[in-house]
């Protein structure tokens, strides 16, 4: 797993094996993407920022939306005098709608110059692939009566049809909503709140945001605990032009479910990605557009429509579910509507439970295939672990032997410290017996396996190779099937060296579908996965050591070489990625000539 902090004094390693092993550290990756994660703690400050003052934002609607069970509640752009902008989870499933123009305080019916319109569920647009569980293509349009334009009510720009693959990066932005001002609060906001904030880089978002955000989002850094959140969702954000208009550029899509105020990123859908879409429904004429004619369909304009709120939760629950202009709404059981992805809720709690990580101590022998690497880096010497495939050819990780300048390589140990081990050899080897996998990528851990070329090595009772899997098995997954990783990686999250005697686990092999959710989508079909539960797991100091499976023979056969796991611990119950060598085997025997079992 790959960590580059591997300082050591003495940088020649001879067979003596003369290490500084308090300075020894482990090679490992913790996924990078983890890094940009923010602390998962609140900061106290207001989610919403500030209260709006009058006619600040007069394209603000809020959306009161009738669901099972009750109403929730969105937000919405006026883009039109008759049609509304909002995200495609406020719609879904909703009976009917009621539109609110010109409010500040969205629970005071009385206001001067608001207006309040029930649409039937046929008023209702929502994108033809809308995907809930996905959250793509997270957009719909409310058709409602043209309704007069006042101080109070204006609509807001679109974007022009030249704006089509803009991605406003960089630019200053301003997002509005009643969402719930703060994560303690579970109703949403009497007043109209905003945030100034900026739109952020969608690369970045993605990493900070488990790569659920597409190229048809949009997002904000959510800094400093301003962000959008729960009851803001359909909500516009919005960028101003140089004649000072205000263009909507994205519609609040979701956020992550640890919180608003916690410093993630939140997500827009893009409407730029959705022009044709919204031009072809409605009729509206971009600024630099020829549109061919009025949108094709046909509305009904009785009254009666319900509630809808920002970013998708259907606790809703609603005594009275008639909802007429006057808006006799029951506040207190009134909640938002939003999306906080289903993804996360399949992560573990990150808390230690105490388990030794590497599980046991190894008997004399048990794991006679285990070999040991001592690897010069830039900066000192980094220790990894690999399976003895051939009396000359050594599997490992790919991460392992990147940038490095020399291996000592050491079979039949089991003390690793103890180099007068009886039966030991420990053999040093040059850079160019290393073979790096020629596509392999480092920072996206793709292709991440390797060999090692050793002079042939005499086997014995402490010095024996690991089966290869059958070319038969090219496609195999092995996944349910019990499973045994070995090597001297950290025994608990708490040492930061390595273990001085070989370890253990037994365990099994998961399904890649559920590593890949665990996993945060990192795992590739080029993976095989353990699931880490009980705090036993590979860690750092063990990458590009065996997986292995037991035959029918009572052999064993090595179908993974460790790669890597999640920068939140070794202990704290989430899968651990290997390098799946079925997908490699034709590579491997390219590069060695070991010929397969069938």
């Amino acid at each position: 797993m790959k960590s580059f902090a591997v300082l050591l004094s003495a940088l020649a390693i001879a067979s003596a094996l003369d290490v500084n092993w308090n300075t020894l550290r482990p090679r490992h990756i913790d996924q990078e993407i983890l890094d940009t994660l923010p602390d998962i703690t609140p900061n106290g400050r207001i989610t919403g920022g500030q209260e709006a003052s009058a006619q600040q934002f007069p394209y603000q609607v809020g959306l009161f939306l009738e669901v099972q069970g009750g109403t929730a509640f969105c937000g919405g752009s006026l883009i039109d005098p008759e049609w509304v902008l909002t995200a495609g989870h406020c719609v879904d499933g909703v009976s009917e709608a009621t539109v609110v123009l010109g409010a500040h305080n969205i629970r005071d019916s009385s206001e001067p110059g608001r207006v309040e319109i029930t649409v039937p569920k046929s008023n209702l647009i929502l994108h033809q692939k809308y995907d809930g569980a996905a959250i793509k293509n997270d957009i719909a349009l409310i058709k409602i009566p043209a309704v007069k334009l006042s101080e109070k009510i204006q609509t807001i720009n679109l974007p022009r049809k030249s704006e089509s693959s803009a991605n406003f990066e960089g630019r200053a932005a301003v997002a509005s909503g009643w969402g719930r001002p703060n994560d303690a609060q579970s109703t949403i906001s009497d007043v109209l709140r905003f945030i100034d904030t900026a739109v952020m880089k969608l690369s970045q978002c993605k990493l900070k945001m488990l790569f659920l955000p597409q190229d048809s989002n949009i997002c904000i850094d959510g800094k400093n605990g301003k962000s959008t959140c729960n009851g803001d969702s359909g909500g516009p954000l919005a960028v101003t032009d140089s004649d000072g208009s205000k263009t909507v550029v994205g519609a609040t899509s979701f956020g992550l479910s640890f919180g608003c105020e916690k410093g993630y990123p939140a997500a827009f859908t893009r409407v730029t990605s959705y022009l044709d879409w919204i031009v072809s429904n409605s009729g509206i004429k971009l600024r630099d557009y020829i549109n061919s004619g009025p949108g094709a369909h046909v509305f009904s304009t009785s009254l009666l429509v319900i509630l809808l709120t920002t970013m998708k939760s259907f606790a809703v629950l609603l005594s009275a579910l008639a909802i007429a202009s006057a808006l006799d709404v029951d506040w207190d059981n009134l909640r938002p509507r939003h999306i906080d992805p289903e993804i996360l809720d399949t992560l573990p709690d990150i808390t230690p439970n105490g388990r030794i990580t590497g599980g046991q101590e190894a008997s004399a022998q048990q794991f006679p295939y285990q070999v040991g690497l001592f690897l010069e880096v830039q900066g000192g010497t980094a220790f990894c672990g690999g399976s003895l495939i051939d009396p000359e050819w050594v599997l490992t990780a790919g991460h392992c032997v990147d940038g490095v300048s020399e291996a000592t390589v050491v079979l039949g140990a089991h003390n690793i410290r103890d180099s007068s081990e009886p039966g030991r050899v420990e053999i040093t080897v040059p850079k160019s017996n290393l073979i790096l996998h020629q596509k392999y990528d480092g920072t996206l851990i793709q292709n991440d396996i390797a060999l090692i070329k050793i002079p042939a090595v005499k086997l014995s009772d402490k010095i024996q190779i690991i089966n290869l899997p059958r070319k038969s098995e090219s496609k195999a997954s092995f996944e349910g099937r019990a499973a045994v990783a070995s090597g001297w990686g950290r025994p608990s999250d708490a040492q930061s060296t390595i273990s001085d005697v070989l370890r253990f686990i037994d365990t099994s092999v998961m399904k890649l579908s559920s590593c890949k959710l665990k996993m945060l989508f990192l795992p590739q079909d080029s993976n095989i996965c353990i699931d880490g539960k009980n705090g036993k797991s590979t860690c750092n100091g063990d990458s590009g050591g065996p997986l292995a499976v037991i035959e029918s023979d009572g052999s064993k056969t090595v179908v993974g070489a460790t790669s890597f796991g999640l920068s939140f611990g070794c202990e704290k119950g989430y899968p651990a990625a290997f390098t799946r060598v079925t997908s490699y085997l034709d590579w491997i025997v390219s590069n060695t000539g070991i010929k397969l079992r069938d």
